[in-house]
């Protein structure tokens, strides 16, 4: 019996004591201040444009509509046939959920279209108050008036302090030290002025969150085969959608092995070679060329009593032309893949490889009834016969000793 093996290849605080007033101050209360911005919309329509795009309430509209488009592709399974989704759904739901691209939601262009804008807003905060955090957290804001500390509203003023100047300078310094406050002192005329911060490595959370956000969607742009769009956009790749040996598809429905990222399916007989994977489109699919070749050496499979699969593996060896003379040895199961060079091998299925079979063919109408004849065939090929005058094809998909 010859068997294949299926691979698939992701705070601050003001302190002034001039024997008078004495305000601490969290950074919430601070007075108003400008946020400065790296990027320069001149005119009330661009600076109306870059609050919008760096406004909360888009991030969060647009992080919700991921979330719901991320329900759908988890809940309805991606990138199958065609065929399967008009058998489940019936001709109304497949035409409805085709129209919405929900069959491949991470590379629908209203999905991409959604990352892409989460990317332009989640970008416009960092460019917009990363400057500005990272400048406070090393600056002490000292060239605040009286004036300015009475306007605050968390400030306290004692017409006469108990204690002398220097005496109250001391306890200052005693408290900030304390609390874990640093702080800047200088001398003024009245006597002596704190500048103290808290907590200043705290927005550094702030902006690591966001350049995530910005990593993770472009990663995920990266893995929703948004380059296999770009060259069908623009005439560069056409989607196959006949049932022909590899030899018979046409160049323009291959896919380079410099493509960023991708993932596809391959059946590999044992004892073959391969050096592309199939990617799933819609209805159809491309070509992914490899930079290396994979060679299924030996499939082994495990069954319970009752012939169900217990576990499969596969002897893989992967040939690099850039290293020609070093072949790469491993075995793969599920969920232990093999990792070359970036790209990750994993054991996905198995089936047959193609087994030569001999059985009987019994007629059941017209003279013959009753007869039998012998049939020999292999899997993977198509065998016409005829019954009376009618004419019938047997396809031979697949074999399996354990049902």
């Amino acid at each position: 019996m010859s068997r294949r093996s299926t691979l698939s290849v992701v705070g601050e605080a003001l302190f002034r004591n001039d024997g008078m007033t004495q305000t601490p101050s969290p950074a919430t209360s601070s007075a108003p201040s400008t946020t400065p911005s790296l990027v320069s919309f001149s005119g009330p329509r661009g600076r109306s444009l870059l609050a919008f795009l760096g406004s909360m309430n888009l991030a969060i509209t647009l992080l919700v509509a991921v979330a719901l488009a991320s329900i759908v592709g988890t809940v309805l399974q991606q990138n199958q046939p065609y065929g399967d989704y008009l058998m489940k759904f019936g001709p109304y739901w497949f035409e409805v959920f085709r129209a919405l691209d929900l069959y491949d939601v991470y590379s629908a262009p209203w999905f991409l279209a959604i990352f892409t804008l989460l990317v332009v807003s989640t970008s416009a905060c960092v460019i917009r108050n990363a400057p500005v955090m990272l400048r406070e957290m090393f600056t002490y804001r000292s060239k605040v008036g009286e004036k300015e500390i009475r306007a605050m509203r968390e400030h306290v003023e004692w017409p006469h302090l108990p204690m002398s100047v220097e005496a109250a300078a001391i306890e200052g310094r005693r408290v900030l030290v304390d609390e874990g406050f640093r702080f800047k002192e200088t001398r003024v005329k009245e006597g002596y002025m704190f500048a103290a911060s808290k907590g200043g490595l705290q927005r550094l959370g702030y902006i690591f969150t966001h350049v995530a956000i910005v990593v993770i969607c472009i990663g995920g742009m990266l893995d929703s085969r948004i380059w296999l769009s770009y060259q069908e956009f623009f005439g560069k790749l056409k989607v196959e959608t006949r049932s022909v040996p590899l030899s018979q598809v046409p160049e323009e429905s291959k896919v380079a092995a410099s493509n960023p990222g991708f993932r596809g399916n391959v059946n590999v007989p044992e004892g073959s070679k391969t050096s592309v994977l199939f990617l799933n489109v819609r209805d159809g699919y491309v070509v992914q060329n490899l930079p290396f070749d994979i060679e299924v050496k030996d499939f082994r499979i495990e069954h319970y009593i009752n012939g169900m699969p217990k576990s499969y593996e596969s002897d893989l060896v992967v040939y690099d032309p850039k290293n020609p003379n070093q072949p790469v040895t491993a075995t793969i199961a599920v969920n232990k893949p093999l990792i070359h060079n970036g790209y990750a091998i994993y054991q996905a299925s198995f089936g047959d490889g193609g087994s030569r079979l001999q059985f009987s063919s019994w007629q059941l109408m017209g003279a013959s009834a009753g007869t039998s004849q012998p049939v020999a065939g292999a899997i993977f090929q198509d065998m016409p016969f005829t019954v009376g005058d009618e004419k019938y094809t047997l396809e031979l998909n697949d074999f399996r000793m354990f049902n």
